[in-house]
């Protein structure tokens, strides 16, 4: 979490000095870590991290989302905990509202089991794709089970899954035949 940080805070600084060279990464457009930013991030080092797509992916999103969080590490790790959260929590509450005789067992399965709760909080790509499965499973089921097509789960599907391909696209071939 801390070394996810370490990469995005230099980020931060580049958005307001060089904001479309910021951009250019964050959105993918430029493959690599900006050299403005340096290898290294203040005295932390954080050449490791910028090895692999997956772990450049969670940077690029934690740098879009670090804008709104003032490059504040206790607020960046908040939201994402945040936005983790809520779809673990739609997701449960809809699994309640289909099977309203196990929710004390979804109970314990969703909100009290502390190996979810530890994986599903921080910043780190555990907790983004947490979210993403939960978000493509509550989507998944409005649209194609309920038949509420609105654009808003469309785009949250779509979204999630391009998300969990982009950093671990194997778990699309574990959740797609569940669903």
């Amino acid at each position: 979490t801390i070394s996810f940080y370490w990469a995005t805070a230099p980020l931060y600084k580049l958005m307001w000095s060089d904001p479309v060279w910021f951009f250019k990464f964050a959105l993918g457009l430029d493959p690599h870590y900006p050299g403005a930013c340096g290898m290294e991030a203040g005295r932390h080092s954080v050449t490791y991290m910028l090895r692999g797509s997956a772990t450049l992916t969670t940077i690029r999103i934690a740098s879009l989302v670090n804008i709104f969080c003032i490059n504040s590490f206790t607020v960046l790790s908040v939201t994402f905990a945040y936005i983790s959260y809520l779809f673990i929590w739609r997701l449960f509450t809809l699994f309640v509202s289909v099977y309203p005789k196990l929710s004390s067992e979804f109970a314990v399965a969703f909100l009290m089991i502390p190996s979810a709760l530890f994986w599903g909080s921080g910043l780190s790509k555990d907790t983004i794709m947490n979210g993403a499965i939960m978000a493509v499973v509550y989507c998944f089921y409005k649209l194609f089970i309920l038949k509420k097509v609105t654009f808003r789960h469309v785009f949250m599907f779509l979204v999630s899954a391009y998300i969990i391909a982009l950093i671990r696209g194997f778990i699309l071939f574990t959740v797609l035949p569940c669903l």
